[in-house]
């Protein structure tokens, strides 16, 4: 899909959403970008990505806007952000909200969903056995 010289791609990639995005990306793009995250978490999605290793920043105002935009998106879901470069490095300098990694790369954000998905799938298991083992009653001989 192309939005004024803006383009992206979404597909899947670890089970998540991965938006691919490429070309100049201007302030008034952002909310766009937060309408699909947040269309995202109203399908379930635990975790998304965001890879913006192919965006080009229209001067330092879009990358203090967009690290503005991206720390008040708030999607209560889990957020990846790919960057290099000027991107990486503007991106760098802000607090972002708990949820938020920005990530060097597409293996990165891969390895924080793996993870996540690991403990998150030990949690339950260990429920189901905790719960197992307190409603099992020793068999009478």
């Amino acid at each position: 899909m192309e939005n004024h010289g803006l383009r992206f791609d979404v597909r899947r990639f670890c089970g998540s959403p991965l938006i691919t995005l490429r070309g100049n990306l201007d302030t008034w793009q952002f909310d766009m970008l937060r309408n699909l995250l947040h269309s995202f978490k109203w399908k379930g999605y635990r975790d998304v990505i965001l890879n913006f290793s192919g965006v080009s920043l229209t001067g330092r105002e879009s990358a203090q806007t967009l690290a503005e935009a991206i720390r008040t998106w708030r999607p209560e879901m889990d957020v990846h952000l790919v960057a290099v470069g000027d991107v990486a490095k503007a991106l760098n300098r802000v607090t972002f909200p708990f949820r938020t990694h920005l990530c060097s790369s597409l293996d990165e954000a891969a390895e924080y969903i793996c993870r996540a998905r690991r403990t998150m799938d030990e949690r339950f298991l260990e429920s189901d056995t905790d719960r197992q083992s307190a409603t099992e009653l020793p068999m009478a001989a």
